[in-house]
């Protein structure tokens, strides 16, 4: 009934991101690839990706929510 949303940007979208922009962003993206995802440089990454993206003003059963 419910739908599972993730409140935080997942650690499985970043690689969807390494093909965007330049270099630096590519390098940035492979290197928190790599990393663990409770470390502290990919909490950080994806902490800027949901600051970006406006999810944490994002209601869990909002369209925006829904299409991830």
């Amino acid at each position: 009934m419910y739908t599972q949303n993730n409140l935080f940007f997942p650690q499985r979208a970043i690689a969807a991101l390494s093909c965007e922009r330049g270099e630096q962003w590519q390098a940035l993206v492979a290197r928190i690839q790599g990393l663990p995802p409770t470390h502290e440089e990919a909490l950080a990454f994806m902490w800027m990706m949901v600051r970006l993206n406006g999810c944490a003003s994002c209601e869990t059963d909002s369209y925006r929510a829904m299409r991830g």
